[in-house]
């Protein structure tokens, strides 16, 4: 198996472990002039390094992992596409709408197998939490409130957080871009947002040109409610959902690992997550979920239409914050 990686960051170094852990893997990588590389890590796996994206390209990969920064993601998935390569392409799927509509067209017209990398669908909390509300347990759900807090230079201790995506504005970075899981799960839970508002910007005394802190409401067809507050500040990491229907309330904890029913008579039901579970988990399943759509045995978890979806909202809560408004969609 021959794989083009656009972007060895962390999460593209991820993926390569992963990948490698489970497969043969001949390693094909593309890199800017200016990104930062490690001979040890490339020694390791033998990747080889291309500058030249059509260079890669020629290679002839089975598929491509795009791990780029996300406001290179079109451009560079364009390019997969028209060389009828399949893509993983990381969340979220742009930090702008142009050139989405072309990069869907030309999925659609090559029938390319393609998938978003949203990988806390694939947690079992969520998995839990969607079976829960398909069962009726709670209801019908009405609303959804999230809310994810991790302090920024605490990401990624070994690097300077001022240098990082989520810091500079010309690669697509802050809060509402880089925490747009929320978003998907919302629409997954209570559908298709149709009307958007927000309140955001930078804060704190953080070092970066993007928002650090968001508050997003979203109004769901079908008359359902949902709100997030995302932010780059929280020293102690918080990551949790909680869904309220007609007939009782989930709470899916992410941080401190559980999920909990608790219905009207007052009883509830808790799930732990499993023993030993970690991060690597979620890209686990991602990858084999991944290799299974391109054999045909099952279709993308996250299609490229329900990645732009997340996008446009994400896009609509920033441009509700500019001008002050709220954004029909």
């Amino acid at each position: 198996m021959k794989v083009l990686f656009i972007g060895l960051g962390s999460i593209g170094k991820r993926h390569l472990r992963l990948l490698n852990e489970t497969r043969s893997v001949e390693n094909i990588c593309w890199r800017s002039g200016e990104a930062r590389y490690s001979n040890e890590f490339d020694a390791k796996y033998n990747i080889k390094v291309f500058k030249d994206l059509g260079q890669a390209i020629q290679e002839n990969p089975d598929f491509a992992i795009i791990a780029n920064p996300t406001a290179l993601h079109v451009e560079t998935a364009t390019a997969i596409a028209q060389a009828e390569i399949p893509f993983l392409i990381e969340k979220p799927v742009s930090d702008r709408l142009e050139g989405i509509e072309a990069l869907k067209k030309i999925v659609q017209d090559k029938n390319l197998p393609v998938m978003v990398g949203f990988q806390m669908r694939h947690h079992p909390g969520y998995k839990e939490l969607i079976k829960l509300i398909k069962s009726g347990k709670i209801g019908q759900p009405l609303n959804f409130q999230g809310y994810v807090g991790q302090y920024l230079p605490d990401w990624r201790p070994d690097a300077d957080y001022r240098e990082s995506y989520s810091a500079r504005k010309n690669l697509g970075g802050g809060v509402i871009l880089d925490l747009c899981h929320e978003i998907d799960i919302a629409i997954s839970i209570l559908g298709q947002a149709d009307k958007v508002s927000c309140i955001c910007g930078h804060y704190s005394d953080l070092e970066i040109e993007t928002e650090d802190m968001a508050d997003i409401t979203l109004e769901h067809k079908g008359n359902r409610l949902s709100h997030m507050h995302l932010n780059y500040l929280e020293r102690n990491y918080e990551w949790f959902t909680r869904v309220m229907g007609t007939l009782g309330t989930i709470i899916w904890d992410y941080g401190r690992g559980y999920l909990e029913i608790i219905q009207t008579d007052g009883t509830t039901k808790r799930w732990n997550d499993p023993d030993g579970f970690e991060r690597d988990w979620l890209y686990r399943e991602q990858i084999k979920q991944w290799l299974e759509v391109l054999e045909g045995k099952k279709a993308p978890l996250v299609d490229l239409d329900v990645g732009i979806a997340v996008t446009q909202v994400a896009l609509a809560a920033k441009r509700s914050s500019e001008e002050k408004r709220h954004i029909e969609l």
